[in-house]
């Protein structure tokens, strides 16, 4: 990719307007395969490999047991601790000045001090917390950038509470005799085109990053018929190309902030260029 520093056009774009790719509960890198992690495990590998693949934001979601922070996918507990997951995003980043990185914290569960905790945590690697609309309001990348500016170079900021997640649940991969990868996967596609079409066609809201939501759903009904055709998560992404089929059609989505994905290592990469492709004036084309 060609480096930020060398795109001074940027600097003045907003950040509830500049786009990255935002890891679906990326700390399900960190689980091992199984029956039951096939439908908890939305990405394969640690934070820093889910940033190699173009991965630049985080949904991560942290849990606090007894005084130690680890990281969760509902009712699932990731052995990890979320010291060490920060750490491989700081240590990227230092190796990575130019790119930025996005850390969005939500759903913070197990003892009371929780989001006291994991702040209290990220400010030990100085990283800056934004967690009002007046933070965000007229935030530009460059100014991004620079409220994130770490020791090592790099350049990471955490949010919290100013991001609108437009969550769909029926935007899901099996319907009966129909999913999203077999001979009626146009069927089921249409439907999540239409919530990429409807989420994006405006601008965000000011003061608020906008997430629009570029995966499937899973419930009890998708689990069960997912299990029963051999598939995961992972399996899901993969078998349906969703992540290349939205790189083909990214001209019809106008407006992307944060576009979150399950298994960014298939195809993350081609989607972050194409996402930087298509800037105005971008310096990215043909390179």
């Amino acid at each position: 990719l060609v480096p930020l520093s060398n795109s001074h056009n940027f600097g003045n774009v907003l950040l509830n307007q500049w786009p990255m790719i935002q890891m679906h509960d990326a700390a399900t890198g960190y689980l091992k395969n199984g029956l039951v992690n096939n439908w908890a495990k939305t990405q394969d590998g640690g934070l820093a490999d889910q940033l190699d693949c173009g991965g630049r934001a985080f949904d991560l979601r942290p849990h606090l047991q007894d005084g130690k922070l680890q990281m969760h996918h509902g009712d699932i507990i990731i052995p990890h601790a979320f010291k060490d997951a920060i750490e491989e995003v700081v240590e990227w980043s230092g190796r990575n000045q130019t790119e930025f990185v996005v850390l969005y914290i939500t759903d913070c569960t197990g003892d009371t001090d929780c989001v006291g905790s994991t702040v209290k945590l990220l400010s030990s690697f100085n990283i800056t917390m934004l967690d009002t609309e007046v933070d965000i309001a007229g935030l530009t990348l460059s100014r991004a950038m620079e409220r994130g500016r770490l020791s090592n170079g790099g350049s990471v900021l955490a949010v919290m509470n100013v991001v609108d997640e437009n969550y769909d649940p029926s935007i899901v991969c099996y319907d009966g005799a129909r999913w999203c990868y077999g001979n009626k996967a146009d069927e089921m596609f249409a439907t999540f085109w239409n919530y990429m079409n409807k989420t994006t066609a405006n601008l965000p809201k000011e003061g608020r990053l906008s997430m629009v939501q570029a995966h499937w759903q899973e419930n009890a009904d998708t689990v069960i018929a997912g299990t029963l055709l051999g598939s995961s998560l992972l399996k899901d992404e993969e078998r349906s190309k969703t992540i290349r089929e939205v790189t083909e059609r990214l001209v019809e989505f106008p407006h992307i902030n944060l576009i979150e994905v399950n298994n960014v290592c298939d195809g993350g990469n081609d989607l972050l260029m194409k996402l930087r492709e298509r800037l105005p004036h971008s310096e990215f084309k043909n390179t």
